[in-house]
């Protein structure tokens, strides 16, 4: 007789009342501190930041004394494995829905640290269903959604999400990390660490959070969500500069986006302290 697929492990101990989840890391310090000014601003207070365990130090000052603070390791224990994963692009994919899973909301937004918000967050709610931005895919990811999809073994079709910034339902999770346990005969975390590791050796992902949310969402859970366009979210590109600065935050106030993404780091460009906090005040202003 095949053994029967390990249960999911759901977390042992009564999980807190959260709302938003952020998943960052040292690197990003300086952007989360912009995030965690907004999100102060518009009152949401229960928040869930999440950075590897060597990490903690650097953010323990700064993190809001209301926030909840916990460490990789820490999420990966309430599931059942006391284990360190290298915090990189695609263990991060894993910890946005261990941290939804965990939540004790139905609702969970799950934010990148390098946001800034224009306005409150909106009730994801629309007739009990919970409400996706359809976004504008770019061709690499149509493979991470095809790939998702095939880990899954759910059709490819389906309408695209953006892939940050969504809100995410907790039921939803914890049936997908139920369906990855049925099909692969094993605990969920096991198969997607597996899976993780077997991408990168091929060079590219065979599953992302959102690719994975995606699917079952359209196929499996379609009475749990709306999609739409509803969530724009802007990003500032590292080449305005000047007049092209002017310019597109013209725009922005015009647009009036409920995010903004900017990115302060990147390889050909990097944001001093002075000019992120500069930057960040000219978009609030665009309000």
């Amino acid at each position: 007789m095949a053994a029967k697929p390990e249960v999911l492990a759901l977390p042992c101990h009564e999980p807190v009342d959260v709302a938003i989840v952020v998943k960052t890391c040292r690197a990003h310090r300086r952007s989360y501190v912009e995030l965690q000014r907004d999100l102060i601003v518009h009152g949401h207070l229960a928040v869930r930041v999440c950075v590897p365990r060597e990490h903690l130090a650097a953010f323990e000052p700064v993190v809001h004394r209301d926030f909840e603070l916990v460490s990789n390791e820490q999420v990966l224990c309430r599931f059942g494995r006391p284990w360190s994963l290298n915090d990189d692009w695609q263990s991060q994919q894993l910890f946005k829905l261990l941290l939804v899973a965990s939540c004790e909301r139905e609702v969970c937004w799950v934010l990148d640290a390098n946001t800034l918000l224009q306005a409150p967050l909106p009730d994801a709610w629309h007739d009990g269903r919970v409400i996706l931005a359809l976004g504008h895919l770019q061709p690499k990811d149509y493979h991470w959604f095809r790939s998702s999809a095939r880990f899954l073994d759910l059709p490819r079709g389906g309408p695209s999400i953006a892939a940050v910034n969504q809100p995410l339902r907790r039921s939803v999770v914890h049936g997908l990390l139920r369906r990855i346990a049925r099909l692969h005969a094993q605990h969920p975390l096991d198969a997607l660490i597996r899976a993780m590791r077997s991408g990168r050796n091929l060079g590219a992902p065979l599953w992302t959070e959102y690719g994975l949310y995606r699917s079952y969402a359209a196929h499996v859970a379609r009475s749990a969500h709306d999609y739409g366009y509803v969530y724009d979210v802007a990003y500032y590109k590292h080449d305005r500069h000047g007049r092209q600065l002017d310019r597109w935050l013209h725009e922005l106030q015009d647009k009036r986006p409920l995010m903004v993404k900017v990115y302060a780091q990147r390889p050909s460009y990097r944001l001093g302290d002075r000019e992120l906090r500069v930057l960040c005040d000219r978009i609030r202003a665009c309000r």
